[in-house]
């Protein structure tokens, strides 16, 4: 669908257009597909949300006084919050990437066997 629509537009103008196409999309991918990815667009919105609004985000210096005022029952559930938070990412990741190596592995064991398979059922002993 979106080949066809850049056929339809000059050489001049839709190699270019596909090329931007192709790293808007990638580039979405990343920022909502990895937790890097997440990471890096959560900080780019909270960097850029005084353009958005009316409220200026805490700076840095800004978040280090404001965690400095808080009461000890306030940081250690902060603390342990970002610990959790921290371990389910962690926990995701790993188990994302174990599940896409054994799709992998599946994938490598139907492809090794389907040349097998395809010798039996053409064979008159079949």
């Amino acid at each position: 669908m979106i080949v066809s629509f850049f056929k339809r537009i000059p050489p001049a103008i839709s190699v270019p257009g596909f090329y931007i196409f192709s790293l808007v999309i990638y580039l979405l991918r990343f920022l909502l597909g990895t937790a890097f990815g997440a990471l890096i667009l959560s900080i780019l919105l909270y960097q850029y949300f005084q353009c958005c609004s009316q409220i200026t985000p805490f700076s840095v210096e800004g978040l280090f006084d404001w965690f400095a005022q808080l009461d000890a029952e306030y940081k250690v559930a902060l603390f342990t919050a970002s610990v959790t938070v921290t371990g389910f990412v962690v926990a995701f990741h790993t188990a994302t990437a174990n599940w896409r190596n054994q799709m992998l592995a599946e994938l490598k064991m139907q492809a090794a066997g389907a040349p097998t398979m395809r010798i039996w059922s053409h064979s008159s002993i079949a």
